[in-house]
């Protein structure tokens, strides 16, 4: 007689298309079926201002480009076999000139297919916050002007206003998880990443 566990087990059976219920094995993806997907390496970085009641302090640094209607954070793709952390230290350093050296992110989330039928994984990572000499003194890469079009601090009461609401959705979860301590070590095939400040 089956043990209640076993029972139990039975409820967890994946179905297949067709309803049948099917094992483990038999819902492996083959490796000509694995769905492309682009990795987003997006950073959070925030001003932090002298008077800590001054309503900037807490503000999220945004880029306005050439191909989005509203700001998002700075970074951009990985490049195949790129790891997460040197991608977004690498798109921070192109789009704003800030050097960071990225080893946590703070949240992952998975966007379904475009229609294209391109996933994408967007990783924010952590790349903690600029004084307001710091911020004062950033100025946009020439090599990216064509492309970026402004650096922009966006108030966290403002975020709902400003970003996309997908954005603002993955930034106030990113400082809901740095508020409360909690964060993602970034790993590279087991080993923890030493971080790259975006230069070869």
């Amino acid at each position: 007689m089956p043990s209640a566990a076993g029972n139990d087990a039975t409820k967890h059976i994946p179905e297949a298309p067709d309803g049948k219920p099917t094992s483990m094995l038999q819902t492996r993806v083959q490796r000509n079926e694995h769905p492309r997907r682009r990795l987003g390496c997006t950073v959070l970085i925030t001003l932090r201002t002298i008077d800590p009641d001054d309503p900037r302090n807490g503000s999220v640094l945004t880029v306005e480009t050439d191909h989005a209607a509203r700001p998002a954070l700075p970074g951009g793709a990985a490049y195949p076999g790129e790891p997460i952390g040197v991608a977004a230290a690498r798109g921070l350093l192109e789009g704003t000139g800030l050097r960071r050296t990225i080893t946590w992110a703070l949240l992952v989330d998975q966007v379904p297919g475009d229609a294209r039928g391109l996933e994408a994984v967007d990783v924010v990572c952590e790349g903690g916050s600029l004084t307001e000499a710091e911020a004062q003194a950033m100025s946009i890469p020439v090599d990216a002007l064509e492309e970026i079009r402004g650096l922009v601090w966006i108030r966290p009461n403002q975020l709902v206003h400003t970003l996309e609401p997908h954005q603002a959705g993955r930034v106030r979860s990113a400082l809901a998880a740095r508020e409360s301590g909690q964060g993602i070590p970034l790993l590279n095939a087991g080993t923890p990443h030493l971080g790259s400040t975006g230069t070869p």
